[in-house]
């Protein structure tokens, strides 16, 4: 079956091919995945489709309904932006070096001739606290000194700050610039022109996080350190695997497919840890994406998670993450080493300052409704926007409206019914998904425009979000006559049957199995019960009993 991606081209307002593929379509009725590539050109809003060619239909079938062939989507394209990050540690544990490893193969290689393929997604430094000085010497990621200025340092977009003793002399004197530089603050405090830069506090045995209670990094950590030392360690034998929250299984750092449920089998596969860090709470405006299957939480335990918080993001001017473990190195075993890079790429894209600052409305399903199925929107607002005072301010007291435009099917324009609002709610556990259901389906086509708050100005187009629902019809016990030959044969070879069409119903009777003969043996002549006598005896008997017994009560 012919597969095609189109592109809407704006300036003639055609659509052009792009690419194309031919599926082989799966007799047993299982998915078949497809992957359709273009490159954009520019910068701005692109609108794909995807079209499915329908087979040649047979007598008296219906026609395929077009929305069922067809999927459209429309795209944000931005220019690629070389992530700048800056990774400090105290020692090389082994968390460090496989995460160095990996950014470095995702940064420039110097030897490289072609320009083009120097560009590449990451550009990492590392710094050493208890490093030799010469060390820089022998690694050109490696730097002396953390750095000075809060000028400086705003030239990265990510900073990770792994098991660091914030009271050392390498660092110590830098704390107040690194929670400017999260904030997306000047040094008197103002706000920069610049977005706050992404923040990764990495939970180790010695300092991280306890030992950041009390000082500036505490107003930007995503949890609260319960004592400002570290917790006895003790033995820790047995393995677990950390559980994604719905927000988790939504969050982009965990989504290793397209597909929700695969991203999730994929994730319940990785390799177990041993080791997390204990002692702190999370804090009232943070979010829990991962917590520990078996561990209570303590302190002021989320009531929607009261399990133990292991990984907790916040945003704070720029985003804020905390990790409650350091054994991601272990998802590099076998065939999930790709998980672990996808992993890591995509949790630096996230921090980064590069992010959008649109605000998004999206449905629950790219398919089709049928009459009476709910409609599910969902409005995400971003943690920073470019609108400045025209940026709503999200909270749990924010209205949130969406208008419905409901469109008949073949209504024509003035013939459509006023548009109906509808109200969303806040998500329990987010900063800013509004989530609402819309139960009253008809066929035809819904608009889901957000209305309230206007955030035309904050989006790059200037338009209010929308999107678009097509309900039709529930399949009638016509809509599909194509006999399914591998369903049936399935059938009788289960119930050791036979499968055959019309043509072939003369070879039935030929291929029925003979039948089986049935004998019956015994080791003496069968009895007849009723020719003893002394049955005939205990019949005699039984009456006689009764009749004397029936005379003796006087009921005869």
């Amino acid at each position: 079956m012919p597969v095609s991606l189109k592109l809407l081209d704006p300036k003639t307002g055609k659509e052009v091919e792009v690419d194309r593929a031919t599926v082989r379509l799966d007799a047993s009725g299982k998915k078949v995945q497809v992957r359709l590539g273009h490159t954009p050109k520019e910068k701005g809003r692109m609108k794909y489709s995807i079209e499915v060619e329908p087979p040649k239909l047979e007598a008296n079938e219906k026609p395929i309904p077009p929305q069922n062939l067809r999927l459209e989507r429309t795209i944000e394209v931005i220019d690629v932006k070389q992530i700048k990050v800056l990774y400090v540690e105290s020692q090389p544990r082994y968390e460090f070096r496989y995460l160095k490893f990996l950014l470095e193969r995702e940064g420039p290689d110097e030897k490289e001739k072609d320009v083009n393929k120097k560009k590449k997604s990451i550009e990492l430094k590392v710094l050493l606290l208890d490093a030799d000085r010469d060390w820089p010497s022998t690694d050109k990621t490696a730097l002396t000194d953390f750095p000075p200025t809060l000028k400086d340092l705003n030239e990265y977009d990510v900073l990770i700050l792994g098991d660091c003793d914030p009271r050392h002399e390498k660092l110590r004197t830098s704390l107040n610039d690194i929670r400017a530089f999260v904030r997306g603050e000047k040094e008197d405090g103002k706000k920069a022109e610049k977005p706050g830069g992404g923040i990764l506090f990495m939970a180790g045995a010695f300092h991280n996080p306890h030992k950041y209670l009390g000082t500036p990094l505490a107003d930007i950590m995503p949890v609260e350190p319960l004592q400002p030392h570290m917790p006895a360690e003790i033995p820790r034998p047995d393995k677990f695997s950390p559980e994604l929250t719905s927000m988790g299984r939504m969050h982009p750092i965990f989504r290793f497919s397209l597909n929700e449920g695969d991203s999730k089998a994929i994730w319940d596969r990785l390799q177990p840890m041993y080791w997390f860090s204990t002692g702190y709470q999370i804090k009232p405006a943070a979010e829990v994406l991962v917590y520990h299957p078996s561990v209570d939480a303590v302190g002021k335990a989320d009531k929607q998670f009261p399990k133990h918080p292991l990984v907790v993001q916040q945003h704070i001017g720029g985003r804020s993450m905390f990790f409650g473990f350091d054994e991601t190195w272990r998802w590099r075993h076998r065939e999930h080493e790709a998980k672990f890079n996808t992993f890591w790429i995509q949790t630096m894209r996230y921090l980064s300052r590069g992010r959008s600052t649109s605000t998004k409305l999206t449905l629950d399903r790219q398919m089709h409704y049928y009459v009476g199925e709910k409609i599910e929107v969902t409005v995400q607002f971003p943690e920073s926007t470019s609108g400045g005072p025209a940026a709503p301010k999200v909270d749990e007291k924010l209205d949130v409206k969406v208008m419905v435009e409901y469109h008949p099917p073949g209504a024509k324009p003035g013939e459509t019914p006023p548009p109906v609002p509808m109200s969303l709610v806040k998500e329990e556990g987010s900063w800013g998904t509004f989530k609402g259901k819309w139960d009253r389906t008809r066929e035809g086509k819904y608009t889901f425009r957000l209305t309230t708050p206007d955030v035309s100005a904050t989006q790059p187009d200037g338009q209010k979000p929308s999107a678009e629902a097509t309900v039709i019809l529930p399949p009638g016990e016509l809509e599909n006559l194509r006999m399914d030959k591998y369903e049936m044969g399935s059938a009788a070879e289960k119930t050791r049957g036979g499968f055959y069409t019309v043509d072939k119903a003369e070879d039935v009777l030929n291929n029925l199995p003979p039948r089986p003969i049935v004998v019956v043996a015994g080791n003496s002549p069968p009895t007849l019960l009723w020719n003893q006598w002394w049955v005939f005896a205990i019949v005699v008997l039984v009456i006689t009993s009764e009749w004397i017994l029936r005379k003796m009560k006087h009921l005869l």
